[in-house]
């Protein structure tokens, strides 16, 4: 988000996506901050580090930003905005997953901060996980058939599994991997030679039928390395369980 805000919020009007979870902020501290007009701008929602490396952040549109009732930054990886929607209450996740080679105790620690959330006062909301969560969940579903698609990319590692293990348990499905795409269109983050999945949107299962598309865009340049990943769902309002009367008799 360095020298980048007033770049990234154009191009996320121009594609009018109305939430955007981003890693990687590099802004200290956490706060919140308007980025454009208040009426067409973007409300940034962030936790930072001092030495302002890494960081998460949840940009949402004016309009929607009136409707948060609460955020939490639990650490400079994981932000949770809960709003008020149609009939409920939706959590949006940041995440940025520990890298590979980080101590084993870091990764548990960041697992267990996401269980918390899926577990704790946000467990009747609908929810959504979206971030760089560095892991390779695979081409293939193997032992995960109800969270994998089968449309992944590469090889799975160590970190891939804990993703879907993760998903698995929070009856969760790793949207990037339901949808068929050319190859070019799965890849996330590129490198020189190197081509991979490592950002991932995270979806209850019961969801995905609500699901329309999910693609990843390559054409914004102040984004680099990683590239956008973008979820088009359509939030349907829950049914409401019907009221069961109870007929008292005198006997």
């Amino acid at each position: 988000m360095t020298g980048k805000s007033v770049e990234i919020v154009e191009a996320l009007k121009e594609r009018k996506i109305d939430i955007c979870c981003v890693q990687e902020t590099r802004w200290k501290g956490e706060n919140a901050r308007m980025l454009g007009d208040r009426k067409n701008g973007y409300k940034f929602y962030w936790k930072g580090q001092a030495d302002a490396q890494g960081g998460v952040g949840i940009l949402l549109t004016a309009a929607l930003a009136k409707d948060v009732i609460e955020v939490k930054r639990l650490s400079a990886r994981v932000i949770v905005v809960r709003l008020s929607v149609t009939n409920g209450t939706l959590s949006v996740v940041s995440a940025y997953a520990p890298q590979v080679g980080r101590p084993e105790e870091e990764k548990a620690e960041f697992w267990r901060t996401l269980e918390g959330v899926r577990k704790g006062d946000s467990q009747k909301d609908r929810i959504v996980i979206a971030g760089d969560l560095n892991g390779h969940v695979g081409q293939q579903p193997e032992g995960f058939l109800e969270t994998h698609g089968g449309r992944g990319v590469g090889t799975r590692n160590a970190e891939g599994l804990s993703i879907l293990e993760f998903a698995e348990a929070m009856n969760m499905i790793v949207v990037n991997t339901w949808f068929d795409k050319p190859q070019h269109r799965t890849v996330t983050y590129e490198s020189g030679d190197n081509k991979t999945q490592v950002d991932y949107i995270l979806l209850e299962s019961s969801e995905r039928k609500h699901v329309r598309n999910i693609e990843v865009i390559k054409s914004i340049e102040c984004v680099q390395q990683h590239y956008l990943l973008v979820m088009k769902w359509e939030l349907k309002p829950l049914k409401q369980q019907p009221t069961i009367r109870t007929q008292k008799i005198r006997g």
